[in-house]
């Protein structure tokens, strides 16, 4: 007998919403729009201390064209956009070369909130 989906018994584990967001030079983890970690492409080692790190995502640029309308999804060639620490100024990465969710592992990685 198949499993319905309306078992009480059948557990849903819903994950939080983690993006992988990898440019030229850095690896930035994004938890709930918050920049959680930040590591080298080049080692994989997490950059500490990394002036992203914390930093909320306000959104995404197209090179061509300018901001991303909200509904719209990033993709390769993008540049992601974070808040200004004090000064208001936006931060700029360098464009996105690939997207995926985080792993396992690495969600592990994450500072526990």
């Amino acid at each position: 007998m198949e499993p319905s989906s309306n078992n009480p018994s059948r557990k849903v584990v819903r994950r939080d919403p983690c993006v992988v967001y990898i440019t030229a030079n850095h690896v930035y983890h994004i938890r709930y729009g918050i920049c959680v970690q930040v590591r080298s492409v080049e080692t994989s080692k997490i950059l500490v201390g990394h002036e992203l790190q914390n930093r909320k995502l306000s959104g995404f640029k197209r090179s061509d064209v300018g901001p991303l309308a909200p509904e719209q999804r990033p993709g390769p060639g993008d540049i992601l956009v974070f808040e200004g620490e004090r000064d208001g100024q936006q931060v700029e990465t360098t464009p996105i070369t690939h997207i995926r969710p985080a792993t396992d592992s690495e969600r592990a990685t994450y500072p526990k909130n």
